[in-house]
């Protein structure tokens, strides 16, 4: 399946798909944080509208941590 992100942090993200998830399913994803491409698991935790999801990262190293927290010390800074 394919979609995008609306919010990413070291937590977890906002996403939007074009198929359903149920909560608590879990799915994996690929991330591109710039250079960076992290890949790992994710539980859907609520549905935010038909398309948009939460979901909470699960057992992700902790160089894909990392570089989520950056990513989201970057995006603070331009707001």
């Amino acid at each position: 399946m394919s979609g995008h992100t609306q919010d990413v942090g070291p937590g977890g993200a906002r996403v939007v798909v074009e198929r359903p998830l149920g909560i608590d399913e879990e799915v994996t994803f690929e991330l591109t944080l710039g250079e960076v491409r992290l890949d790992g698991r994710a539980r859907v935790v609520r549905q935010q509208s038909p398309t948009c999801y939460a979901l909470r990262f699960e057992a992700l190293d902790p160089s894909a941590t990392d570089a989520l927290r950056a990513a989201a010390v970057r995006n603070e800074t331009h707001h």
